[in-house]
């Protein structure tokens, strides 16, 4: 007979294995066979414990119009463990009162919205639009703007009216040359719509230079040349107008104003032999005037005179009452005499003799003319 050998223990072996969850338990066996004929020769079965949730908070979630929500949860990373509530989407609905619409601005009848988007209920828009009438047309002219007919809003200030400005309607003139008979004009504008115009007629008319029309040579109806003389003899004057008055060796020249002389004012020159003093009168009727002189820087001596058709120009040298020319002593003792009232001199031969035009004769004048008479001085114009 042979003795059993007994068994011989193999390795541990692990099973059925059931594995633990968060909320139940898990086990397992262990067992032992015999390495040699696999007779289970121990099985020690193993407890493994619930190893609960692994958990994660989640905050609270408000829900919106269109997306739900949720209350504040757990949830475990594990299992399907959750405390998970939804708060389902809604709108916050309010009541719109209705908005009548304006001719750029849609209006709506009364409806229900939601304050938190633009959901409504029940809401029809109403078109914005203008109230449209037609306005008439309007010619502009020069004063006045125009318009094309147009159309406007009788609510609003909406409008398609384009206005044209007023204005005139400019066409060019041409310059026209005046003359003598004929009006002249410079280069011009005029509107061909009213009577507006830039043109300034230049009037018609002669212009006159030494008695005559200087364009067409007609003579002038106004023109008018003085007598000029020593107070007896009336000179002619030469092609230029200028009277040379002779007084012995003593030439008196008047030059005739700039244009000739004229009935009214004229403003004339006188020159002499030597530039020797002169007086310068206007006789008119029986009465004389002197004339003041004024003197240029060139010794130039100028008169003015307000003449009409009778007045008479005389000049003489001063101090020359008897117009040969030259002072004698005989001139200077008839003076004296008519200062001292001895004697007496004629109108004009007091005005030659009144060196200073002051209207009377003194004893200066006297001497003044005296001295002149020896050369031991001169007058003065």
């Amino acid at each position: 007979t042979v003795t059993a050998a007994g068994h011989t223990e193999g390795k541990e072996v692990v099973e059925n294995e059931v594995a633990a969850t968060c909320t139940v338990d898990g086990s397992y066996d262990t067992v032992v066979y015999c390495s040699v004929c696999d007779a289970e020769l121990s099985r020690v079965p193993t407890k493994v414990p619930a190893a609960g949730h692994t958990i994660v908070k989640v905050e609270a979630k408000a829900p919106t119009c269109t997306e739900a929500g949720y209350e504040a949860y757990e949830y475990c990373t594990e299992c399907d463990y959750t405390t998970y509530v939804e708060i389902p989407a809604a709108h916050k609905m309010v009541d719109v009162e209705a908005k009548e619409a304006t001719c750029t601005e849609d209006g709506y009848t009364a409806h229900k919205a939601c304050s938190e988007c633009d959901y409504t209920v029940g809401k029809e828009v109403i078109a914005a639009g203008h109230t449209i009438a037609q306005g008439d047309a309007q010619t502009k002219t020069c004063e006045q703007d125009g318009w094309e007919a147009y159309e406007y809003c009788t609510e609003c200030d909406y409008t398609t009216k384009v206005v044209i400005p007023a204005g005139h309607t400019i066409a060019q003139g041409e310059a026209q040359t005046k003359t003598c008979t004929q009006d002249g004009w410079a280069a011009y504008e005029y509107c061909t719509e009213c009577d507006y115009t830039t043109k300034e007629v230049i009037p018609a008319g002669h212009n006159y230079v030494d008695g005559k029309c200087d364009a067409c040579g007609e003579a002038d109806p106004d023109a008018f040349a003085p007598d000029i003389g020593n107070g007896s003899t009336i000179v002619a004057p030469d092609e230029n107008g200028t009277v040379t008055v002779k007084a012995g060796n003593t030439s008196i020249v008047v030059n005739a104003p700039e244009g000739g002389w004229k009935i009214g004012e004229n403003t004339f020159t006188v020159s002499s032999t030597n530039d020797v003093a002169c007086v310068v009168l206007v006789k008119t009727g029986d009465s004389y005037k002197v004339l003041s002189a004024t003197t240029d820087e060139n010794s130039i001596h100028s008169f003015t005179a307000t003449l009409d058709a009778d007045s008479e120009i005389v000049v003489a040298m001063k101090g020359d009452i008897d117009g040969n020319g030259r002072l004698s002593a005989t001139e200077v003792t008839q003076i004296k005499y008519a200062q001292l009232r001895k004697g007496s001199l004629d109108t004009l031969q007091t005005h030659i003799a009144d060196v200073d035009g002051n209207g009377r004769l003194s004893a200066t004048e006297v001497t003044q003319i005296k001295y002149a008479q020896l050369r031991k001085g001169s007058l003065s114009w």
